[in-house]
């Protein structure tokens, strides 16, 4: 513990995580998918540093607040992550220095083979 420093921390909101006291199976697998996905955001530098906030609802639909921008990123649930990831990396790296950082209000990275900024 120190009294100069704070720990970035990644928050985890949302309805999914009320009333989880007798999880389905489908739920245990959502919650084991929405796991690797944090242990994924947390292990690489680049997204530890962009992801302040994960808000899961309890269909397991993710939405991400980033550190820096103001974007709301539409994540879907919890699977094809590594996809979702590199999609959003290269909107990140190529379009969002050319647009603007605040240019979009919403990213979405839930559908197959698209990036959709609004």
């Amino acid at each position: 513990v120190s009294d100069k420093f704070t720990s970035r921390v990644m928050l985890l909101d949302g309805s999914f995580f009320n009333e989880s006291s007798d999880l389905s199976f489908l739920e245990k697998k959502r919650m084991e998918d929405i796991y690797q996905l944090v242990i994924r955001i947390s292990g690489d530098p680049f997204w530890r540093a962009q992801v302040a906030q994960l808000d899961i609802d309890r269909e397991g639909e993710i939405l991400i607040y980033p550190q820096v921008t103001r974007q709301e990123i539409v994540f879907g649930k919890a699977v094809d992550t590594e996809e979702k990831l590199r999609k959003l990396k290269v909107f990140y790296k190529e379009i969002l220095p050319q647009k603007g950082w605040n240019k979009y209000e919403k990213i979405n990275v839930k559908f197959t083979n698209q990036v959709i900024a609004e």
